[in-house]
């Protein structure tokens, strides 16, 4: 009797392991990676692709990662002539629902917390940064939080896109 007291021990601790290692993998969205920093990335070659866009008075320095023979990335621009708001997203080309990032021009000042009512929705549980101002208005970034594709070769692949603050920054200039 005394060694099989310990089978139903080691049972329950196989089952308790198996438990916790599955956890991580029941969330059904890929685990965000930490963006590659200007470091990192002022080692890789730079291209000489640039978005500029003629609504909002922007320039955007395609980053490499986004640049291969097939598009990794789409882009679209939303501006409302009454307000003078608009925004342009870029989109992860393989699922066009999934931003890489946000730049929006809002004819007024708002902190990093609130934006207009129009764009709020857009925001939220998102980081959102001040890029600079114009006589156009005031230019923010939004870039998402997390990935919020499923774990895979998609979201591998997403994640190897995604910028940091900084080199969004470092990318961004405004047009006179």
């Amino acid at each position: 009797m005394g060694k099989h007291k310990w089978i139903p021990i080691i049972l329950c601790c196989e089952c308790f392991l198996f438990f916790i290692l599955q956890i991580s993998g029941c969330s059904g969205q890929a685990p965000y990676k930490e963006p590659v920093f200007p470091s990192s990335i002022a080692s890789e070659p730079e291209t000489a692709e640039f978005y500029q866009d003629e609504q909002l008075n922007f320039t955007f320095r395609i980053p490499p990662c986004w640049i291969s023979e097939n598009p990794l990335y789409t882009q679209e621009t939303i501006f409302d002539e009454s307000s003078k708001n608009g925004y342009t997203s870029f989109y992860y080309a393989h699922d066009p629902s999934v931003p890489l990032l946000r730049i929006f021009l809002e004819s007024q000042e708002y902190s990093n917390d609130e934006f207009s009512v129009q764009f709020s929705s857009l925001c939220k549980d998102q980081n959102v940064f001040f890029l600079g101002e114009n006589k156009n208005g005031y230019y923010y970034a939004v870039l998402p939080e997390s990935c919020s594709l499923p774990i895979g070769k998609e979201a591998d692949l997403y994640n190897s896109m995604a910028l940091s603050e900084n080199d969004v920054k470092r990318r961004f200039s405004i047009e006179s």
